[in-house]
C-alpha cells in the first residue's frame, strides 16, 4: 500500500470508528478475507468456493466457514444451493442496471445529505478534500495498485457519510455496493479511476460550499457511470465466450 494511502487512512481513522463495522466473531473475519479477494477479483463470479480447502486455510472446522459464506450470502455476494455448495453469484444486465439505479439514488441522496449540513467540522471537510485529491493522485500513478485506489475511495466514502449524519442511507449505500464487489477490479481501470476521481473531486467541492444540488448530481453521476461501464464489460465478456 502506498505511504500516502496509509496516512491518509491513519488520520481519518477516528472520525470514522463508529461507523465501520469491526469483525469480531471468527466467521466475521473468514468472510472479510473472502469478501476482499472478490473484491479484487481473486474469486470470479461463478466460483466454487469450497468448505473443506477454506477451512483449512483458516486453520478452522468446517462450521465458521458455513457461518462465513451464510453471511457472504446475505451480502448476496454468495449464493449456496444445497449439496452443490457456495458459488461467487454472476448478475444478469437487468439485475445490475436495477442495482445500479437504486445505489445511485442513495448516493445522490447522503451526498446531499452532506452538503446540506449546516455545522461542517473543518477536521472533516479537510479530510474530505485530501481524499479526493488523493484519489486523482492515485488515479495518475501508473504504477500504483487497484487496492490503493479501493482503500482510499472507500475511506473518503465513509468519511461523508459521517457528515451526512444518516447512518442508514449510507449503511445502505456501503451494503449494496458490497453486493458487487466483484465488479470493482475489471471495472477500475486508470481511465475510469481517473473519470471517478475527478467526480469525487466535485463531490467535495460541492460539499464544501454546501450546493446540495451538485452533490445530489454528482452522487448519482458516479454511480451510473460505473453502472455503464459494469454493463459494456459483460456484454464484452458475453461477446467473447
Amino acid at each position: 500500500m502506498r505511504a500516502d494511502v496509509q496516512d491518509y487512512l491513519a488520520t481519518t481513522e477516528d472520525l470514522v470508528a463508529r461507523a465501520i463495522p469491526t469483525p469480531d466473531t471468527l466467521p466475521e473475519q473468514i468472510a472479510a478475507v473472502v469478501r476482499q479477494r472478490v473484491q479484487f477479483g481473486q474469486h470470479r463470479p461463478g466460483e466454487p468456493l469450497r468448505e473443506l480447502a477454506l477451512a483449512a486455510e483458516f486453520g478452522v472446522s468446517r462450521g465458521p466457514v458455513r457461518e462465513a459464506l451464510r453471511l457472504l450470502e446475505r451480502e448476496n455476494l454468495v449464493r449456496i444451493r444445497g449439496r452443490a455448495g457456495a458459488t461467487v453469484v454472476s448478475w444478469t444486465p437487468a439485475e445490475l442496471e436495477s442495482h445500479f439505479r437504486i445505489r445511485a439514488e442513495i448516493s445522490a441522496l447522503y451526498m446531499q445529505l452532506a452538503a446540506a449540513r449546516t455545522q461542517k467540522p473543518p477536521v472533516m471537510l479537510s479530510a474530505i478534500e485530501a481524499g479526493a485529491s488523493l484519489l486523482g493522485e492515485i488515479a495518475r500513478d501508473e504504477a500504483a495498485e487497484l487496492t490503493d485506489y479501493l482503500q482510499a475511495r472507500r475511506r473518503l466514502a465513509q468519511v461523508i457519510g459521517v457528515l451526512a449524519a444518516a447512518p442508514y442511507v449510507t449503511g445502505l449505500s456501503a451494503r449494496l455496493e458490497r453486493e458487487v464487489a466483484l465488479l470493482w477490479a475489471p471495472m477500475l481501470s486508470k481511465p475510469r479511476q481517473k473519470a471517478s476521481a475527478e467526480i469525487w473531486r466535485r463531490i467535495a467541492r460541492a460539499i464544501a460550499r454546501s450546493d446540495e444540488a451538485t452533490a445530489a448530481a454528482e452522487g448519482r453521476r458516479i454511480v451510473l457511470d460505473a453502472m455503464a461501464e459494469a454493463l459494456r464489460l459483460q456484454i464484452s465478456a458475453a461477446r467473447v465466450v
